[in-house]
């Protein structure tokens, strides 16, 4: 598989997930109705409109990077970036794990748009050839 698909279906992962982010912080309380009953303080709600902007560039970011990623001209490069977003993926993992576990799971779509990511981009570190 060509590493220029891979990268260009990671950026597009990455940027529907900062997309969709974006919708919850349009308005939080309802979003978060689901965890906290009753009103929700102002500063509860500034922090976590704050967390989740940093969520939302985090993700919008990494996706431009696999965007941009996709004119590398050597392989070994980009297999190269292709296992540090295996890292990545794994350590955003190892987090939704643990959140599930003791905190609150991200949503199961992103849960599933990172696992596919992780796949995709372990097939790539593999397999991958740059065209």
């Amino acid at each position: 598989m060509k590493a220029k698909t891979i990268f260009g279906v990671l950026a597009a992962i990455h940027i529907l997930i900062g997309m969709a982010l974006t919708g919850m912080l349009a308005n939080p309380e309802e979003a978060l109705k689901q965890w906290i009953a009753g009103p929700i303080e102002p500063d509860i709600l500034l922090l976590i409109s704050g967390q989740l902007r940093v969520v939302i560039c985090h993700s919008v970011g990494a996706g431009l990077i696999m965007l941009m990623a996709r004119g590398m001209t050597n392989t070994a490069d980009a297999r190269r970036i292709l296992k540090g977003y295996c890292l990545f993926c794994g350590l955003v993992l190892l987090n939704a794990g643990y959140g599930a576990l003791f905190a609150t799971a991200p949503p199961i779509p992103v849960i599933i748009m990172y696992i596919v990511g992780f796949g995709l981009a372990a097939y790539g570190a593999a397999n991958a050839e740059v065209a």
